[in-house]
């Protein structure tokens, strides 16, 4: 409507004209991407809480930091520079009445037309109330959908280092075992030991718990089987069972948040191709 009833309208007012309309589709589509994803977004919080119960409490205060320091760095940078980008024409309007220049039209934060006058007050200070308002509404779903999308990404890229850390802690516990506790029945009190013994081996890299494994292999299924079954392996088995169900339930947590932010991702690679090619087209006609 600006574009089409504006009389004076020229380039730099058009490409901004579509910016406008650019970044108000991305707040509109993160809007629905929540809507619609909100079922996956359940199953996220879900699969976080019951699906990695191996964390060492150390670890996940750890990763909780990190994802508290992500979602306020985030919302903080989005929501300022919508209050830069909503003052900013403020400021100019001021410097001209200062200059008692009553020809210079008022600037609002959006270029808009409307079938009245804004250059006077009130009417001004209330559509500027109600740009900065919608600039302000329009940022929080963006900033949320940016500040989820970067706390789960690294929440899936440790799960991934916590499974290699696992494996490599598996196969260095293993190389390393006595002689002694090979081929023979291994109950609660030796598995510690070994645990205790050992522990230094693997302690600098978080990974799941060897000795909670080692204590419910002896106090189950691998008692029945004492003197028969090589104990250690046994616990090698288990704790390999239990890092491949990890790395499954990463590979369910990736899946549910792919159907999340992939429309998001794909729009926002669209509208920033589109707002580049404004760009170049301004510069080349400058």
């Amino acid at each position: 409507m600006y574009c089409i009833k504006e009389p004076s309208l020229d380039l730099h007012d058009f490409i901004v004209a579509i910016f406008i309309a650019l970044g108000e589709e991305i707040c509109l589509v993160g809007a629905f991407a929540f809507f619609t994803g909100r079922g996956n977004i359940e199953n996220i919080i879900k699969m976080l809480n019951e699906d990695f119960k191996e964390y060492p409490l150390q670890l996940k205060l750890k990763w909780d930091k990190k994802a508290r320091i992500i979602s306020k760095y985030i919302i903080t940078i989005w929501l300022m520079w919508a209050l830069l980008y909503a003052f900013t024409p403020l400021i100019k309007s001021l410097l001209g009445d200062a200059k008692n220049d009553d020809s210079v039209k008022r600037e609002l934060p959006f270029v808009s037309w409307y079938p009245f006058d804004t250059n006077q007050s009130p009417v001004y200070e209330t559509m500027y109330f109600v740009h900065t308002f919608g600039l302000q509404c329009g940022m929080v779903p963006v900033s949320v959908f940016y500040a989820l999308f970067l706390i789960l990404t690294m929440y899936i890229e440790q799960q991934f280092e916590f499974v290699s850390n696992s494996l490599k802690n598996m196969k260095n516990l293993r190389n390393k075992m006595p002689p002694e506790f090979k081929n023979t029945h291994l109950d609660s009190s030796d598995t510690r030991s070994i645990y205790q013994n050992r522990k230094e081996d693997y302690q600098h890299e978080p990974s799941i718990s060897f000795e909670n494994i080692a204590e419910s292999v002896s106090e189950g299924a691998g008692v029945k089987r004492a003197g028969s079954v090589d104990k250690a392996k046994e616990v090698q088995r288990q704790y390999l069972r239990t890092c491949i169900q990890h790395h499954i339930s990463t590979l369910r947590l990736v899946d549910e948040l792919n159907d999340v932010v992939s429309i998001m991702v794909f729009n926002q690679l669209f509208i920033t191709t589109m707002m580049l090619t404004g760009i170049a087209f301004e510069a080349s006609n400058s």
